[in-house]
């Protein structure tokens, strides 16, 4: 249903423009705002013919935090995330997953007001609720335009690009390509990461108390650095070979006490529950980080996001426990058991199978890849929300399932120094030394539209001045950027230019 339709005039980067805000219903309102899956479609007057459709990081339930969940920006000319691709002449949209949030932190729209679960709104955030709006999308798009898109993408992070993901897996005519950044694709297993890390970090309730303090971090910060950087052969203060670097907390940070390296073995090891492996570890480096404190270790004050939470992933790990798996607002995380509640994530104690609902993690992709579906994966090492070494799992499972026959489809890059995502207002997404800003769309537009094959990316640094002063080679898994044999490493003009770099197999496996 269509609720309100509008002309936007242009205005700065962003092109003239029909707004069109719509709902669909997938259950009976339980009450009068009750509107299902609402989404909103942007459709430029100066059309590309094409659809770009914005996933959504956290629990959703926003429309307009979907459009800055974005992975990196496009640096060749075009505006992102402040665009949205309106500026490049695409149609775009964004829905909220079917249930309204504060913020994409908020799981409280998954409860009624009455204290029932609405597992029809969970089963909208899993996976319908981004189906439902592209399907609607392109039906307005072909009632505006007289014309359907002659190509659909997704793009997105973290929530979003495990959206992108089931869209392929699920929907595999829904879009022709797909930007996944740091894809939850094992949201569930996801979850039980944050529940570990955030129980070890936080041990006490409230949580007021971190085991490893701001001060400690900054410690840990600069022994990582100390023992990481150079792990790529160059001393650039970028951790770029976090994969390869051996850090031991106990050896490295002798003062520390037997809990604080028990938070800290917590953090750089796999999660594993008798004996079977869950999900990967994060890696060292960057502990001091605004964007490392407000995910995963605090930012100082003990309720700093709302909702009683001390952190980011804090916040998700109760609200999925609180609001998809006991139907209690007043659970408390220390109480979660992982070596006797997990199966209780997998599947509810009232029947939500949220694995086989949330996890994207079916691998065949023969239906999505038959019509020509391309897939580009970009994950940060400095990520403390999604380990890197879950889209190292993906990837290989991916491409060793039988069922997809050799194709050109899947590409993964890891960008050094990029965190999971920014924080508007609080971080940047990424460490200043480090060069994020890559031409992700237009690497897929090639991929797709013209047959262009992708291999090595540039990335680029962008100074305050917005202009390009470092680039460095980003090359797709399982190869890795390695300064050319004979150049001076350290001389900066030869490092900070990625012509000066080539592509060598050198990327370790997963962590299971």
């Amino acid at each position: 249903m269509i609720d309100a339709v509008a002309l936007v005039p242009a205005a700065g980067s962003l092109p003239e423009y029909c707004d069109v805000q719509g709902h669909a219903l997938t259950s009976p309102p339980v009450d009068a705002n009750d509107k299902g899956v609402q989404f909103e479609v942007k459709m430029p007057s100066a059309w590309n013919k094409k659809f770009l459709m914005h996933g959504n990081g956290g629990f959703g339930g926003n429309i307009q935090n979907a459009y800055s969940t974005i992975v990196t920006p496009d640096v060749d000319g075009n505006t992102f995330p402040s665009g949205y691709g309106l500026d490049r002449g695409y149609t775009i949209a964004a829905t909220d997953t079917g249930h309204v949030g504060s913020s994409n932190i908020d799981a409280t729209g998954f409860r009624n007001a009455d204290g029932t679960q609405n597992v029809d709104r969970i089963i909208n955030f899993a996976y319908r609720g981004v189906h439902i709006t592209a399907v609607a999308a392109k039906s307005i798009m072909s009632a505006y335009y007289n014309q359907k898109p002659i190509h659909a993408y997704i793009m997105s992070e973290s929530n979003g690009g495990r959206q992108g993901l089931i869209e392929a897996q699920r929907y595999p005519l829904d879009f022709d390509g797909v930007i996944a950044g740091a894809p939850a694709w094992k949201l569930v297993e996801n979850i039980a990461r944050f529940i570990t890390m955030q129980q070890s970090q936080f041990p006490t309730y409230p949580p007021v108390n971190p085991v490893i303090s701001i001060p400690l971090s900054a410690a840990v910060a600069n022994e990582t650095m100390k023992q990481c950087d150079a792990q790529d052969g160059i001393v650039d203060n970028i951790i770029s070979d976090p994969l390869h670097c051996l850090f031991i907390p106990a050896i490295a940070l002798p003062t520390f006490t037997s809990q604080q390296v028990a938070t800290l073995n917590n953090i750089y090891s796999p999660v594993f529950v008798n004996g079977k492996f869950i999900v990967s570890r994060y890696l060292p480096g960057y502990e001091s980080s605004t964007e490392h404190l407000a995910f995963g270790l605090g930012l100082g004050s003990p309720y700093a996001f709302g909702f009683n939470v001390p952190t980011i992933d804090y916040a998700f790990a109760i609200g999925t426990l609180q609001y998809m798996v006991y139907n209690d607002p007043n659970y408390i995380l220390n109480d979660f058991d992982i070596n006797t509640h997990l199966n209780d994530l997998f599947i509810s104690p009232s029947g939500v199978n949220a694995k086989q609902m949330l996890d994207a993690d079916n691998t065949n992709l023969s239906s999505f890849i038959k019509h020509g579906g391309k897939i580009i994966i970009i994950h940060g090492l400095a990520d403390w929300t999604v380990p890197p070494g879950e889209s190292i799992e993906y990837y290989l499972r991916t491409i060793s399932d039988p069922n997809n026959s050799y194709s050109d489809y899947l590409r993964l890059y890891f960008v050094p120094g990029l965190f999971h995502f920014a924080i508007p207002g609080l971080t940047t997404g990424h460490d200043a030394n480090a060069p994020t800003h890559i031409q992700a769309l237009t690497t897929l537009e090639n991929w797709v539209e013209k047959g262009v094959s992708p291999k090595a990316l540039v990335a680029s640094r962008i100074n305050s001045s917005n202009n390009v002063d470092m680039t460095r080679l980003v090359c797709p898994y399982p190869l890795m950027a390695k300064l050319k044999p004979g150049l001076d490493a350290s001389n900066p003009n030869i490092t900070n230019s990625a012509t000066n770099f080539s592509c060598i197999y050198y990327f370790g496996l997963s962590d299971n």
